[in-house]
């Protein structure tokens, strides 16, 4: 009685070899059509008209009825090749036929055209009805998008897609500050950042997305005049290997080079070479030297010129990539967990987890791979307090960086460097140095850590006298 259907959107990918294969594989199952010729007329002729339209009325039936239909709609991502043969045919030799194969078939390719299918909803209609209701609903949506394919195009650069992603460029500049505003002045802030960044990722990537396109279809309607079927295989894999950005930058600044090198081979592999197709003098004799040297002189001109193509290609691609903002970035909800080495596995703790990515962050990392934390802990309640960081060997004070907002370390002292266990005054704790350190006269052999919160000072002490305990127990004084 009632029928809802909900599609996501999703692929479909096609080229001509697969239809025709199709066609051939299913024809042997469809029923066969006959032929009207006069013995059939004549035939229709003795029959009475009264047993001819009993016998309509009695096949006639729409079928069952259908009170409610619900089809959201449906969006399709369309790519279609017009490329390849059927499996059990062999290339022609029609001239017309082999350029829509080859150079028509590159200017005619679409890779991920957008074709969506508006909402449709019928109540109370026949199944047949039903049927080719919306084969014309479909198809009067498609006809209204044929400007879709024609601009989806390859060798136009995709324009349509273009198109699409500036406008969502400009509408995340315009919504983004909206939405961010209505939180707060650091939300406003930031949403205006997410929004330029949007822009220029879309304009940027879209821009360089369609340079790709344009000098890939170009680039293959120039392989198709080297001849080389290795060369075009090879070549064809190189550009569908996906690598970090830095690697491919530097790939596609040896293309040149490589089709340069190709191409000096091929005009003294060709004429004799087996492998090659049509073969050379070693299978085909005199006509097949004579089909290599062409075939030699061809690919000097056209793999050099192909791999500059080829270079724009991948570095637009990879520009693409860098900037491609149409994917989710996973940021961390909270800072990583720390697992200590001298204590027990325990509950996730943020103040500890805060401490580790302190430590993370003092000199660029330094002191994260040598180090392990153990407390800290600011000394006042202003904005911008200073903090004691602890770990098993040294003491840090760090004071804000009032420029870029990172950390300063202020002085720094070695577990090992203390004399005895800190002492507690009123509001500081007070560290004694071995006067055998590498301290200078003028900073003294002291250092004191102010806090006018006891709490604080005592969770301090405490530490500290935890770690310099497990010190003297990993460094005994030698007997």
């Amino acid at each position: 009685r009632h029928l809802s259907i909900v599609t996501k959107e999703f692929y479909l990918k096609m080229d001509k070899g697969f239809l025709l294969s199709l066609c051939e594989m299913i024809e042997p199952f469809l029923p066969d059509v006959e032929s009207s010729n006069i013995h059939n007329q004549l035939k229709n002729l003795a029959t009475p008209i009264a047993y001819t339209s009993m016998k309509n009325c009695e096949s006639y039936d729409e079928g069952p009825l259908c009170e409610r239909i619900c089809i959201a709609g449906l969006r399709i991502k369309f790519s279609f090749s017009p490329r390849g043969t059927l499996h059990n045919q062999h290339i022609g030799t029609d001239l017309l036929d082999w350029f829509l194969t080859s150079i028509g078939a590159t200017l005619t390719e679409m890779k991920n055209v957008s074709v969506s299918i508006g909402h449709y909803e019928r109540q109370d209609i026949s199944w047949d009805n039903l049927v080719q209701d919306f084969k014309d609903h479909a198809k009067y949506q498609l006809i209204q998008q044929v400007y879709v394919l024609i601009l989806g195009l390859d060798i136009l650069g995709n324009p349509y897609q273009r198109l699409r992603d500036l406008s969502q460029g400009v509408k995340d500049l315009i919504y983004q500050p909206a939405l961010g505003i209505l939180e707060g002045p650091d939300e406003f802030g930031e949403s205006v950042a997410r929004g330029a960044r949007s822009l220029m990722g879309h304009t940027v990537g879209g821009a360089a997305d369609g340079i790709s396109l344009i000098s890939s279809a170009l680039g293959n309607s120039i392989a198709i005049f080297t001849f080389d079927h290795q060369y075009r295989k090879k070549r064809r894999q190189r550009l569908e290997t996906q690598t970090s950005i830095p690697t491919t930058l530097a790939r596609a600044s040896k293309t040149f080079v490589m089709g340069v090198v190709y191409g000096l081979s091929g005009v003294v592999v060709s004429p004799i070479a087996v492998q090659h197709r049509p073969r050379g003098a070693q299978k085909g004799g005199v006509e097949g030297f004579f089909r290599g040297v062409g075939r030699g002189i061809m690919g000097l001109i056209t793999k050099p010129s192909l791999g500059v193509v080829d270079s724009v290609a991948m570095a637009c691609d990879a520009i693409r990539r860098a900037v491609d903002l149409g994917y989710d970035v996973m940021v961390r909800s909270r800072p990583p967990r720390h697992i200590s080495l001298y204590f027990p596995l325990r509950a996730y703790n943020i103040h500890e987890a805060t401490g580790l990515a302190l430590l993370t962050s003092l000199s660029l990392g330094r002191y994260a791979s040598t180090d392990c934390y153990i407390a800290h802990a600011p000394l006042s309640d202003s904005d911008r307090p200073d903090i004691t960081l602890i770990t098993d060997k040294h003491i840090f004070q760090l004071e804000r960086c009032g420029i870029w907002g990172g950390w300063e370390i202020t002085w720094k002292i070695s577990i090992g460097g203390l004399a005895k266990q800190p002492t507690v005054l009123k509001d500081c704790i007070v560290l004694n140095l071995r006067q055998d350190t590498s301290h200078c006269h003028i900073s003294g052999y002291e250092r004191k850590i102010k806090c006018n919160d006891e709490k604080v000072l005592t969770y301090l002490s405490k530490s500290i006298e935890v770690i310099t305990t497990l010190h003297m127990e990993e460094h005994p004084c030698p007997s």
